[in-house]
């Protein structure tokens, strides 16, 4: 209650060329000074204080205003800024790939504005058709995080190695620099390995992206013949499953708890 009687007593006015102008505070002060000369001033402005101060402190605008002024500014990006820091990372065969995705959502409500389509199927299509979009994305940066520097060294140089390393260890077998060989040699079968995994996720992911790409052809030949039912799925089973996007998963996570909307798809 305090909290709001002092922003009622201290209410300012901006006023051209004075600025912001405590008047209730002035106007206090100045039947204060009255008083001085005449005590019935003192009463006469106590009674109009207490009246302007409980109308003020009893208008539930009033104490809205003061309540969200209160409140700690959020210093969590926007979401808008997050994505488009997401989309700026992605190499230029993504992003041109994403532009592909964009303007063919946005064909397909023009199509379906163009047909008169009932306002309600425009924006269930639009609902949808921002989570496909969401899931493209999310691709390209699973995709993207697969193709990076990490995985420079080819897979022929590794085998290379591990071919050396038989000979070495064949020519000096029992001993410890054999088996400290033999350890390397198996670090090297396993970054083989990873090499294999990664060949099938972004095969997935490929064929994900078909699969995306080739809904929404679909959708917009069928928005393009009236009276053809429009299917723009929501949810997506794909193939890829679980993706990893690499740093970029905090930020990820972040934007789907911020648009829970976007983060129905099945992935």
């Amino acid at each position: 209650m305090w909290r709001y009687l002092s922003a009622a007593f201290w209410a300012r006015l901006s006023i051209a060329g004075l600025g912001g102008l405590p008047l209730n505070a002035v106007a206090v002060t100045g039947c204060a000074i009255l008083g001085l000369a005449n005590p019935g001033f003192w009463f006469l402005g106590a009674g109009l204080e207490i009246v302007y101060l409980w109308l003020l402190v009893a208008n539930p605008r009033f104490r809205r205003v003061i309540d969200a002024q209160g409140r700690p500014v959020s210093s969590e990006p926007d979401p808008a800024a997050r994505e488009a820091a997401l989309i700026a990372r992605l190499p230029a065969s993504g992003k041109t790939a994403l532009e592909r995705i964009d303007s063919a959502c946005a064909r397909i409500l023009e199509l379906l504005a163009n047909g008169a389509a009932d306002s309600y199927i425009i924006e269930a299509s639009r609902e949808a058709l921002d989570r496909q979009r969401w899931t493209y994305l999310k691709l390209l940066v699973a995709e993207a995080a697969l193709q990076s520097g990490e995985w420079d060294e080819p897979e022929a140089t590794i085998q290379a190695r591990v071919a050396a390393l038989d000979a070495e260890i064949s020519a000096a077998p029992g001993t410890s620099l054999a088996a400290s060989k033999q350890a390397t040699r198996e670090i090297l079968v396993r970054r083989l390995s990873n090499r294999g995994e990664r060949a099938r996720q972004l095969a997935e992911i490929a064929a994900d992206r078909a699969r995306i790409e080739a809904q929404l052809d679909l959708a917009k030949e069928n928005a393009a013949i009236q009276g053809r039912p429009l299917a723009i799925p929501g949810e997506i089973e794909l193939a890829s499953g679980l993706l990893d996007f690499g740093a970029a998963t905090p930020e990820i996570r972040d934007l789907e708890r911020q648009r829970p909307q976007l983060s129905a798809t099945s992935i």
